[in-house]
């Protein structure tokens, strides 16, 4: 048996129909958490409270989700699109912007989780 390609451009494109529903679900599910909840507002001790910790899920999923667009872009149409986007002007800092977006993402929802949960 061969090793799958790591190469993005040579890999085989996947339809991959059933992973983007299952990621843009996700993405859904977790905004309509927060929206359930309540968006945070400031208070006293801050921006304590489980829609900032929601919040912070939310932007660690897309971070995890751009992350994933640079090495698995080939197995789904959303991950595919999501790298594409990123590639916008030149192709060839599509990986960066994908991980930098990542680190943004990333950091940014770990900053929410931890002034959610009060530690920040």
């Amino acid at each position: 048996m061969s090793e799958p390609p790591t190469d993005l451009s040579t890999a085989q494109d996947e339809p991959g129909v059933l992973l983007g529903a299952l990621l843009i679900a996700l993405l859904a599910g977790l905004l309509g958490a927060v929206l359930w909840v309540g968006l945070p507002t400031p208070t006293a001790r801050g921006f304590v409270g489980q829609g900032t910790v929601l919040i912070g899920a939310y932007l660690i999923a897309w971070g995890l989700i751009f992350l994933a667009s640079c090495f698995y872009g080939h197995k789904t149409f959303f991950l595919r699109w999501l790298f594409k986007t990123g590639a916008a002007g030149r192709p060839s800092r599509a990986k960066f912007r994908a991980i930098f977006f990542f680190a943004v993402f990333t950091c940014c929802g770990i900053a929410a989780v931890l002034a959610g949960t009060g530690l920040l």
